[in-house]
C-alpha cells in the first residue's frame, strides 16, 4: 500500500496531465483516439473504461473500471457503471459434482484466446462473470488428485447466467520430493495442467496420482524423468541418472539418420536425430560432406550405442558411454561407411571431368589473352618509338631554322623528313595493336564468360 501511494504522489503530475489530454478527446467524441492514447497506463485506467464504454465494449470497459478500483479503492460512481454494464454481459455458473474437497481451478477459454478465472462461491459452484454474449465458452477444470475436465457451454446470453455441470473424476493425491540437488544451472520442472512448477530439493509436492510429468532443463536442453506417484504415497526421484546430456558428433555425413541408445535410464531412451542434407565441409580425399559439430541436446549419460545410417553410404555403428550433464565428443568413422569407396570413385570421376571441361572452356581464353597481352605490349613498343620519332623531328627542324651545322655533314630537312616518317609508322603501328589488344581482351572475356557457363553447366559435387 505504501508503495503504490508513493508512486501515485511521484507520477501524479504526469498522470494528470495525460489524463487531461484523454479526457478531451473524449469530450471531442474521438473515443477510438482516446481509447489508445489510455492504453497501457495503469493509472488512465478509468478514463480507458470511459473511452471503451464510448465505443459500446462492455466486456473491456468493465475490465478497464475493475483495474481503476483495484489501483484506487472503493468508487461507488465506478461500481455504478459496472453493475450497469453488466446487464450488457453475461456469466456462467459452474457446478462441479465431486464427493470430495479438492484444490480446483475452473477457467473460461473466450473465442480471442483470452482466458477468464473462476471464482469460488460459498456454495461451492465457481462462477465465471463478465463473458461475451452471443457465443459458446470452453469452461475447463483442473486440480490436484482429480483427472482435467472440460466442456463446452450453451450459446452465452446477456444478462442471463448460464448453468454448466463438471463431474471430475477422483484420481487420488500423492507427493514428489527430489533425493538430491540438479547441478548447477539445471532446474526440475513439474509440467502439471495449471502450468509449470518448479521442484527444489527439499520441496514437497503435491501432485494428482498416477504418471507425473517430471523435466530436467538446462542448457544440454531437456529430459524427461519417468515416475509414477501411488495414491496417499510419496516419490523420491533421484536428478542425477537424469541430467541433461550432450553429445557432440564429429564427421556426421551429410543427410544422415543418428539412431541413439542409451542404457543408462529406465526405460532406455532411444532416438532418431536427421542431419542436415546443407552445410558441413567437403573431405576432399573422399568427396564426402560432413558436419565438423553436429550437437544433439537432451540425452542422458550412461553406456549405449550410437548407429549413422545413410541412403547411399550405409550403415556403421560405434560404441557410447556419456558422462551425465557434459558434452560428450564422438567421431564417426567414416572410413568404415561401406558406401564410402564407390562415393570416393564417384568423386575422383567428377573431379577428372570438372578437370576437362575447365580445361577446353579455358583454352580460348588463354589464347586471346596471349594476343590481347602481346599486341597490347606492341602497342606500348610503338608509341614509345612514335614518341622518340616525334623527338627528332622536333630536334631537326630546330637545328634547321637555328642553322646549326650538322655533326655528320649530313641535311637536317633530310633527318626531319625520315624522323616524320617514322612518327608516322610507329603511330600507325601503336593504334593498330591497341586495337588488336582490346579486341583480345574483349574476346577473353566473351569466352571466359562461355567457359563459366560451361562449368555451371557441368554441375557441382556437394557429396553426391
Amino acid at each position: 500500500m505504501l508503495v503504490r501511494l508513493l508512486a501515485l504522489l511521484l507520477f501524479a503530475p504526469a498522470a494528470h496531465a495525460d489524463e487531461a489530454a484523454v479526457r478531451q478527446l473524449l469530450d471531442s467524441g474521438r473515443c477510438e483516439e482516446a481509447a489508445s492514447a489510455a492504453e497501457g497506463d495503469p493509472a488512465l485506467a478509468r478514463a480507458l473504461g470511459d473511452a471503451r464504454r464510448c465505443l459500446g465494449q462492455a466486456r473491456p470497459a468493465v475490465l478497464a473500471y475493475q483495474q481503476h478500483l483495484e489501483l484506487n479503492g472503493p468508487d461507488p460512481s465506478v461500481d455504478a457503471l459496472i453493475e450497469g454494464l453488466r446487464e450488457r454481459l453475461a456469466s456462467v455458473r459452474v457446478d462441479v459434482q465431486l464427493d470430495r474437497p479438492a484444490p480446483l481451478r475452473v477457467t473460461a477459454s473466450l473465442a480471442d484466446r483470452t482466458t477468464v478465472d473462476g471464482v469460488r462461491r460459498p456454495d461451492g459452484s465457481w462462477g465465471l462473470a463478465d463473458l461475451p454474449p452471443g457465443a459458446p465458452v470452453a469452461v475447463k477444470l483442473v486440480g490436484v488428485g482429480v483427472e482435467a475436465t472440460a466442456t463446452t457451454s450453451p450459446v452465452l446470453r446477456a444478462g442471463v447466467e448460464t448453468l454448466v455441470t463438471l463431474r471430475p473424476s477422483w484420481l487420488g493425491i500423492g507427493s514428489v520430493s527430489l533425493s538430491g540437488a540438479p547441478p548447477a544451472g539445471v532446474e526440475a520442472v513439474l509440467l502439471g495442467p495449471e502450468g509449470d512448477v518448479p521442484l527444489r530439493p527439499g520441496d514437497i509436492v503435491k501432485v494428482t496420482a498416477g504418471a507425473i510429468a517430471l523435466e530436467l532443463r538446462g542448457p544440454r536442453g531437456s529430459v524427461a524423468v519417468p515416475a509414477t506417484v501411488a495414491e496417499g504415497g510419496t516419490v523420491r526421484v533421484d536428478p542425477k541418472p537424469w541430467w541433461p546430456t550432450s553429445l557432440v558428433v564429429a564427421g556426421a555425413p551429410a543427410g544422415a539418420a543418428l539412431r541413439l541408445f542409451l542404457e543408462g535410464v529406465e526405460p532406455p531412451l532411444d532416438r532418431v536425430v536427421a542431419v542436415p542434407v546443407d552445410g558441413g565441409t567437403l573431405d576432399p580425399r573422399f568427396g564426402l560432406l560432413q558436419h565438423d559439430a553436429f550437437v544433439v541436446d537432451g540425452l542422458v549419460g550412461g553406456p549405449g550405442s550410437l548407429v549413422v545410417e545413410h541412403e547411399r553410404l550405409g550403415v556403421v555403428a560405434l560404441e557410447l558411454v556419456l558422462e551425465p550433464g557434459l558434452s560428450n565428443p564422438v567421431t564417426v568413422p567414416t572410413a568404415d561407411l561401406p558406401g564410402l569407396p564407390a562415393l570416393t570413385g564417384r568423386w575422383n570421376e567428377w573431379k577428372q571431368g570438372r578437370a576437362a571441361v575447365v580445361r577446353k572452356a579455358r583454352a580460348p581464353v588463354v589464347v586471346s589473352l596471349g594476343v590481347g597481352g602481346a599486341a597490347t605490349l606492341l602497342s606500348a613498343v610503338a608509341w614509345a618509338g612514335a614518341g622518340t620519332s616525334g623527338q627528332r623531328v622536333s630536334d631537326a627542324k630546330s637545328s634547321a631554322l637555328a642553322g646549326t651545322a650538322h655533326p655528320t655533314g649530313g641535311d637536317w630537312f633530310a633527318d626531319h623528313a625520315s624522323a616524320s616518317a617514322s612518327e608516322r609508322g610507329w603511330t600507325a603501328v601503336g593504334i593498330a595493336a591497341g586495337a588488336l589488344g582490346g579486341v583480345g581482351f574483349g574476346v577473353s572475356g566473351v569466352f571466359g564468360g562461355r567457359a563459366q557457363q560451361a562449368v555451371e553447366a557441368y554441375g557441382g559435387w556437394a557429396g553426391r
